[in-house]
């Protein structure tokens, strides 16, 4: 701790400061020691090389800190090895001093001729032991108080600088009396000035300036001496220097590569945690985005690329009210915005920009695209026009007509932007220029825009684009243009795409349904581009679909085992598909019954589905139906379904009879022995946003468990990612009473389940196997192990998971709640049914949907996941018509959406 009072420590401490600031003094005005300075550019209180500027105050406090902590931790080294150095050249001076001399006298008494006296050691020789010995003790009491704890807050190396001058001086003093000469200084502070700059995390300023007071005290003894005389003096003074030299120089070399090493580490650690910030950041920014979607009959998409890991353009879209109190249709409103600059500066105005959107159309629903564009003015240039911040944008609004035999109107305004495209459903295109100047320039009270009014028929689309579109330059610095745009979006074909909606990252280029444009324009642009993109990118299409038609030709399909939950659960759900009839209602019953008659509440809601159930025959429904659906037990499902595989008739089948891959895995969670081994291994696991390819190519489908469902959709992304260990996961699971069937059991009646909640199948359950086969499949893990707890809500419908895992070594020093919902969010996005909420889900979101709602956290170091789900639907019956329609090359949200 530093002194309080004139002590003989700060005495020194200032005599030594005193003296470097003399040597360094000629050493700065001559410009030599250029090397000295970059070494101690990051060493608090000395000042950098002037080119190289001050370093980041981070940096140095960072420094400051991990020289300290080296101080503390090798005060110890440097006291033990300088005693144990000085002990043993104690014990050798001693040796050669008093038992050498000794030794030979005694043996020469022994001799014949008479012994002569022994030699003991002259004064100056009995002084080196001395001093040797005193020093010894000295680092020998240091190093145990060290060890021992007893220097916790003192300044580590004070300590030692000042041991080091202190034994140093008092040498000094005792030396003069004998034989003051260079090698007295050599063998009392040589040796541990060596060692402390080897140990020690010392500058080369803090390694000379004990040996400055040192070398004075060697100089001083050596001139009041009576030996040597006149310039023997002076070349002994001189030769005295020399002591300092080694030390310092290994001080010098240690410091300068610990300054480049720290220097880098500090600078790579800077770079990844500003690399996921980043990732983070644009997380969040993009979370402003809007998911392309369809509101009625308008349908939005996009494509988005920065130019960086962040950028300033920005999308705003958002159904309102109708303009038209006497509509009932939703407007479509949607915002382009385009901001000067690139990166994390830009990201933050368009941040401030999406606030000021939501406030006007909150204000505002009924807000035409020439008063957001005046609004967006207005606050551009009041709050961001004095920073050289300007925004060009595009408002569209597609608002129903009044009369409902007219189409919509298109309604565009534009202050700075690129033109849009208006292309109707003949090919045709209409330009859309710019209303008015770049939002910010002109004040308020000077700002006006034009508003363009436009038809938007049934297959009519607009297309705009942000100028990093235009701006694109290829190898010859040609720029793509206007032009460009123009026979981008002259293609043959329509402007929709009737492919099933599977959404990629808004990254990459959007290739589904609505967005023919924005595939056409984002490929035309990447074939012009040469090397990495310029400015940002962002291509948008708004498109007013056709009304659907009706199915002419719908899909037959069968229902084997209709009276379940499952059953029933899907026969609702068809009995509205469409693009699928039910056209065989099979039962296993001797007596098969009327399906209305069997649920009354299915009365008047079956449309054209024949109510009257069937006895199961293989041959009518091969020459009825494409494919069959059996909602049947496990071995009854294993009898029926090879007979329809060989009639051509595929099959999704709801029970657990083809899930498990392994018939002896099989046999021992079922408790009887698989008995259709030749179809098992074609079987594919019905899971698609995991296993997607693999059913549409599929004959038969084995539809997942409800539980192993909602567990290997939080849990796979986390696996694929490396974020969690396989061997960790705990799956606290609880469910309805309709996941258990229909079937009468005591503990589901109303006197058991009701005002209770019980855990059962507790390590034995069968859907345990499921989700580790899942896992190990879809995970791209070898092993996975998971503890399975299932409970019984006393409630008719509905799953809720807590899943518990621990993150893997690699990733738990720096994993964070952002990261794991990060990994979520980029695996589904673009999935219909799959959502990753902030929130935590609950049972009441997801009923009767085909949904799985999932948010996940980090809590003390473990991974915390929510899954929610309706076992019923996503569980069981509507992901079982997800396949169908699959299979079945329809849309995969058909008759669930």
């Amino acid at each position: 701790m530093p002194p309080t009072g004139p002590t003989w420590l700060s005495l020194l401490e200032r005599l030594a400061d005193r003296l470097l600031s003399a040597v360094e003094r000629p050493l700065v005005a001559a410009r030599i020691p250029e090397l000295l300075r970059s070494a101690n550019q990051v060493v608090p209180g000395v000042t950098p090389a002037p080119a190289a500027g001050p370093p980041p105050a981070d940096l140095q406090q960072e420094f400051a800190a991990e020289t300290r902590r080296l101080l503390t931790e090798r005060l110890l080294w440097f006291a033990g090895i300088t005693a144990a150095v000085l002990a043993a050249a104690t014990f050798f001076t001693g040796w050669s001093v008093f038992l050498t001399p000794l030794l030979a006298w005694l043996k020469g008494l022994g001799a014949s001729a008479p012994s002569p006296s022994p030699q003991w050691p002259d004064r100056g020789n009995v002084i080196d032991f001395l001093l040797l010995a005193l020093s010894a003790a000295v680092y020998s009491l240091l190093a145990h108080r060290v060890f021992h704890g007893h220097l916790r807050g003192f300044d580590a190396g004070r300590v030692a600088s000042g041991v080091l001058m202190g034994t140093g001086v008092v040498s000094m003093a005792l030396a003069a009396l004998a034989h003051p000469s260079p090698g007295d200084l050599i063998s009392v502070a040589f040796v541990p000035h060596v060692v402390a700059c080897i140990c020690l995390p010392w500058t080369w300023k803090e390694a000379l300036r004990p040996m400055l007071v040192l070398l004075v005290a060697a100089a001083i003894c050596t001139i009041v001496a009576k030996a040597p005389t006149g310039w023997g003096k002076l070349t002994t003074i001189l030769l005295s220097t020399l002591v300092a030299a080694p030390g310092t120089a290994i001080a010098l070399f240690k410091h300068t590569r610990r300054v480049e090493a720290f220097r880098t580490r500090f600078f790579e650690a800077r770079y990844d945690e500003m690399n996921r910030e980043l990732v983070d950041a644009r997380r969040i920014h993009e979370a402003l985005f809007p998911r392309p979607g369809t509101h009625d009959r308008l349908a939005f998409d996009y494509a988005y690329q920065p130019m960086a890991e962040i950028g300033g353009d920005f999308l705003f879209a958002r159904a309102l009210p109708p303009a038209h109190g006497d509509r009932t249709r939703p407007d479509l409103a949607v915002v382009l915005l385009d901001v000067t600059g690139h990166g994390v500066s830009a990201a933050l105005t368009v941040n401030r920009l999406s606030g000021e959107l939501e406030r006007l159309f909150a204000e505002n629903p009924a807000a035409t695209p020439a008063q957001v564009i005046t609004g967006l003015n207005r606050y551009v240039h009041l709050t961001m026009a004095e920073h050289a911040v300007f925004v060009t944008g595009q408002c569209l609004r597609i608002s129903t007509h009044p009369d409902p035999h007219d189409s919509p109107q298109l309604a565009f305004a534009s202050a700075g932007h690129p033109p849009a495209f208006l292309r109707t459903a003949d090919g045709r295109l209409r330009r859309l220029d710019a209303t008015a100047t770049i939002l910010g320039v002109l004040p308020p009270d000077e700002f006006t825009t034009d508003q363009v009014q436009a038809p938007f028929a049934p297959g009519d689309a607009v297309l705009a684009y942000t100028d990093g579109v235009n701006e694109t330059i290829d190898a010859a610095s040609s720029m793509f243009g206007i032009d460009g745009v123009q026979r981008a979006l002259s293609i043959s074909g329509p402007a929709i795409v009737n492919t099933p909606h599977t959404h990629p990252p808004t990254t990459s280029p959007a290739q589904h349904t609505h967005a023919a444009l924005v595939h056409a324009l984002s490929a035309a642009v990447a074939r012009h581009r040469s090397g990495a993109p310029k400015d940002d990118v962002l291509i948008v299409q708004l498109t007013h679909l056709p009304p659907p038609t009706p199915a002419t030709n719908p899909i037959n399909v069968a229902i084997l085992g209709p009276t379940g939950y499952t059953g029933l659960e899907l026969l609702e759900l068809l009995a509205h598909h469409p693009s699928m009839r039910v056209a065989y209602l099979g039962s296993a019953r001797d007596n098969p019954p009327r399906i209305d008659a069997e649920f009354p509440r299915l009365h008047g809601r079956l449309g054209p589905v024949d109510p009257q159930c069937r006895r199961i025959n293989h041959d009518d429904i091969a020459a009825t139906c494409r494919l069959a659906f059996l909602c049947l037990p496990h071995d009854a499902a294993m009898h029926h379904a090879p007979a329809l595989l060989a009639r051509g008739v595929k099959v999704v089948d709801l029970s657990a009879a083809y899930r498990l891959a392994d018939p002896a895995v099989y046999a021992a969670a079922y408790g009887h022995p698989h008995t259709d081994t030749t179809n098992l291994p074609h079987a594919v696991y019905g899971l698609p946003e995991l296993n997607r390819a693999a059913v549409v190519a599929a004959r038969l489908v084995a539809n997942p468990g409800c539980y192993p469902t909602a567990a290997a959709l939080a849990l796979v992304p986390l696996l694929r990612a490396g974020l969690i260990d396989p061997r960790s996961i705990i799956v606290n699971a609880a469910s309805g009473a309709s996941g258990a069937g229909r079937e009468a059991k005591p503990n589901l009646t109303l006197v058991e389940a009701g005002d209770n909640f019980s855990a059962y199948g507790i390590g034995v359950h069968r859907h345990q196997p499921e989700i580790e086969q899942t896992l190990r499949h879809h995970g791209n893990v070898t092993a996975a192990s998971a503890l399975f707890v299932p409970h019984l809500l006393p409630i008719a419908r509905g799953i809720l998971e807590t899943i518990y895992a621990q993150p893997t070594p690699s990733a738990a020093p720096t994993l964070a709640t952002a990261d794991v919902q990060a990994c979520l969010r980029q695996a589904y996005a673009g999935e219909p049914f799959v959502a990753v909420r902030d929130d935590a889900p609950t049972l009441r979101d997801v009923q009767r949907t085909n949904m799985v709602h999932l948010s996940a956290r980090v809590v003390h170091g473990r991974v915390v996941i929510i899954a929610a789900e309706d076992n019923l639907t996503k569980g069981a019956s509507g992901q079982a018509i997800q396949n169908a329609n699959l299979m079945l090359g329809l849309p995969e949200t058909t008759g669930l959406i």
